[in-house]
């Protein structure tokens, strides 16, 4: 069956875009911050009420954040420094 070029496929189904989605989205969700960060939900939730990145509101279900925001709070933690070795002179 030829396809009619209207988003369906030859079983009358949507078709699938073959457009790759970026991961991160530029709106990524709470899980997905979680993720990133490699922290739990409830560590998410906090850093949000410390005001250390905000909750964006685009009216759906799920809390959602800027990609930016929370890159801009991974820049702003400090960096490890390594310490001497004990014995090392």
């Amino acid at each position: 069956m030829a396809s009619s070029g209207h988003g369906k496929n030859s079983r009358g189904g949507r078709g699938r875009s073959t457009e790759l989605l970026a991961f991160p989205p530029e709106l990524p969700t709470r899980k997905q911050v979680c993720y990133l960060l490699n922290r739990s939900e409830r560590d998410v939730r906090e850093l949000v009420r410390l005001n250390h990145f905000p909750q964006v509101i685009d009216g759906g279900k799920l809390a959602k954040y800027r990609l930016e925001d929370v890159r801009a709070y991974i820049r702003s933690l400090p960096e490890k420094v390594p310490t001497a070795s004990r014995g090392a002179e």
